[in-house]
């Protein structure tokens, strides 16, 4: 390995990272979905009849009347013909999709693909663009490869990487939107008009518009549309860590992901003292455009980027960690004050969970104003632990990132019941407490790159 390095930096090609990630990624409620369970298929028969056919049932007086108009707003059934289409879409995403992104659009090596489960090892700074990746491509409802003369694998073959390009690699995949943002209209391909989402491993300020590529041309693919979604788990460590147990403490993470909702990122980092944190986000926030790079994947990039530049005080994870005693009193005074009830109910109200059910229950006012009132505890002793320079644009926005990360935090590993009295209940308060600023610390340990990391022995 050090002759390589060695050869390497002659020839003028960068030292690799010495921190790895084993990304583990598993569709959710892929049973119930192949199972024909109602609330797990996402696609109404007006999503799979052509817009034409639509608006002449829309004009049918006769047909109308024998309800055909409404069962187009119907969910379909599965059949035959749906489960051949999954089955197509996933076979599709694991070996025509996956190998190609994971090698050729990133810098990682597949370990394991199929179906919906996914195994790769990745450079740690690649790691969460990867995992964003995929889940895009997965719960888009088409996907179009513009250079389908590709052979599989052949990136591998002998002198494969001479005619090597990124950028050309990232163009091969892309996602088709529907004109007007709305999905009423079909898309067209080889049009000029056509747009595409923008890819995920783009930067910051690119991810969260769309943009124009001209024409698209290529074969059309289906995928399983934005119902769909994937649980992702990073294992992140030095190269010299045991692999095998990488791959279990990412599959550990992928679980995490899953227990707190599903469709989500759970990220962690070890040393060779042991596992140091694991932190999950939602891959979406409520109301995010469907045609948006994961929320998640922006969040994350912020709040790393901003403890790379200084924006963010690295001491901040370490300073909110002393506070969260003085935060676990004024939370258990709150919930002392309010029913348990509505305590849990405003606290998942904050993590934008069942917000429908939110606006229609009768106490749904306590709840806000309950809500409220955490978002300003919480809020308030963040910014105390920030030492603000300058108010700048991207500063406001790496600053809410953070608060994000660790809001997250605190809110999914607050105990339900009421004061510790037991010592085990106290060691279990002091350990949420620490968990606390778990997301914080991930997001730090990726700023610092390889500063500081350990070299060879």
């Amino acid at each position: 390995m050090a002759d390589l390095r060695k050869q390497a930096a002659a020839e003028g090609i960068a030292a690799p990272g010495k921190r790895v990630a084993i990304l583990h990624l598993d569709g959710d409620r892929m049973g119930k979905l192949l199972a024909g369970d109602a609330d797990a298929i996402g696609a109404r028969w007006r999503d799979v009849l052509h817009p034409e056919t639509l608006r002449r049932l829309e004009r049918n007086e006769y047909l109308g009347k024998a309800g055909w108009a409404d069962l187009v707003h119907q969910k379909r059934l599965m059949g035959p013909s749906l489960h051949a289409f999954i089955s197509r879409a996933l076979g599709t995403f694991s070996h025509h999709i996956v190998p190609w992104v994971v090698e050729q659009e990133f810098s990682g090596r597949l370990i394991y693909a199929g179906g919906d489960d996914v195994v790769a090892m990745v450079p740690a700074s690649e790691a969460v663009d990867l995992a964003a990746r995929l889940q895009q491509l997965f719960s888009a409802a088409w996907v179009v490869d513009t250079q389908p003369e590709v052979q599989p694998w052949s990136w591998r073959f002998p002198g494969a990487a001479a005619s090597y390009s990124q950028p050309k690699a990232r163009d091969r995949f892309v996602i088709p939107l529907p004109p007007g943002w709305d999905g009423k209209e079909p898309i067209r391909l080889n049009h000029p008009d056509q747009r595409v989402a923008t890819h995920a491993g783009g930067k910051v300020d690119e991810v969260v518009r769309a943009y124009d590529v001209g024409a698209v041309v290529g074969q059309l693919m289906p995928m399983l549309g934005t119902a769909a979604s994937l649980s992702a788990g990073i294992a992140i460590a030095h190269y010299k860590t045991p692999l095998g147990g990488l791959v279990e403490r990412s599959k550990d993470l992928e679980k995490m992901a899953k227990r707190q909702g599903r469709g989500a990122l759970a990220v962690g980092h070890a040393s060779r003292g042991g596992i140091k944190t694991g932190f999950s986000l939602p891959w979406k926030a409520a109301g995010q455009s469907v045609a948006a790079v994961p929320s998640a994947q922006i969040v994350l990039r912020r709040v790393v980027e901003g403890f790379g530049s200084g924006l963010l005080p690295g001491r901040l994870p370490y300073k909110l960690r002393d506070l969260a005693p003085s935060l676990g009193g004024a939370l258990a005074a709150l919930r002392g004050e309010a029913d348990a009830g509505l305590f849990r109910r405003a606290v998942e109200q904050l993590l934008e969970r069942d917000t429908a059910y939110q606006a229609a229950n009768k106490d749904s006012e306590k709840v806000d104003l309950l809500a409220k009132e955490i978002e300003r505890l919480l809020r308030g002793l963040f910014e105390s632990c920030l030492e603000r320079s300058q108010q700048t644009h991207d500063a406001d926005e790496v600053i809410a990132a953070a608060f994000t990360v660790w809001k997250r935090g605190v809110l999914v590993t607050l105990p339900d019941g009421g004061k510790a009295t037991s010592d085990c209940e106290r060691k279990a308060a002091k350990l949420r407490a620490e968990q606390f600023t778990h997301g914080l610390l991930v997001c730090r340990e990726l700023a610092r790159g390889d500063a500081d990391g350990e070299d060879e022995a």
